[in-house]
């Protein structure tokens, strides 16, 4: 099963709850206005969270978002977790390395960047990789992972077809509601191969369930329809929590696979 790993502490801070254009500018959810987004990673969160003063990850913090205005970016999308561990107070996930001290000194990165995005009129998402646990196997938060070895060394995933795994991922969810995002991104969302083995006993107990009815899926359309579900219920979520928050799915970077 998923475990908690506890209650966040009141060092988290208290999730922003007023909505947004302090400027006095319009998001572009309000005003049809075409989505002009910028992704930003764990990768530079880590360097703007490398510094010694939470007066410094607030200026670094506005920077970007006053780069974001700029440039003619109107929605920026914050890298709430990207390895199984969170940039934002969890209860579910444990701090990446980067955001713990500040989540420890009472400073929530998250809850920072909603409020510094909405005050210069830009929309913030939450960017989520759901199935990643990475290179750490204790960033777990539920037993049922599975590795495969990228170079030298293994890389953690969480299971697609447990039902552990999907309650985890919607809890997660839930979670991040609490703060006044604009919408939530998912990226890494699938199978990360189609030819490894690694699900063999959980297809088999499915089979076994499935002929009964003699209904049972190829193990590729099996895999669809479980990453299907996810989808499914993660959308349903968001609009039972808040009609106005958006779901999305990235894209590639390589447009060509977006075929």
């Amino acid at each position: 099963g998923c475990l908690p790993q506890g209650e966040p502490s009141a060092s988290g801070g208290t999730p922003p709850v007023s909505h947004p254009a302090e400027s006095g500018g319009t998001l572009p959810a309000e005003d049809g206005e075409e989505m002009r987004a910028v992704w930003l990673s764990y990768v530079e969160l880590n360097r703007l969270l490398s510094v010694d003063t939470v007066e410094a990850v607030q200026a670094a913090l506005d920077e970007v978002m006053d780069n974001c205005v700029s440039y003619g970016v109107n929605a920026v999308m914050f890298h709430v977790r990207a390895n199984s561990d969170a940039y934002y107070a969890s209860s579910l996930f444990g701090p990446a390395a980067a955001a713990a001290p500040w989540l420890d000194a009472g400073f929530d990165p998250l809850a920072y960047a909603v409020q510094a995005a909405h005050s210069r009129g830009l929309e913030l998402h939450a960017w989520v990789n759901p199935y990643r646990v990475g290179a750490k196997e204790e960033n777990k938060r539920c037993d049922d992972v599975f590795s495969r070895t990228v170079g030298d060394a293994p890389v953690w995933y969480y299971v697609p077809s447990s039902a552990s795994v999907q309650k985890l991922i919607l809890d997660g969810i839930r979670e991040l509601l609490r703060y006044d995002i604009d919408g939530v991104q998912f990226d890494d969302y699938f199978y990360p191969t189609e030819d490894e083995a690694f699900d063999q006993q959980a297809y088999e107990a499915y089979c076994a369930q499935a002929q009964k009815s003699g209904t049972a899926l190829s193990r590729s359309d099996w895999r669809l329809a479980n990453i299907n579900a996810m989808v499914s219920l993660v959308y349903q979520t968001v609009k039972a929590e808040n009609k106005t928050v958006v779901f999305g799915i990235s894209p590639q970077g390589n447009f060509s696979n977006n075929q």
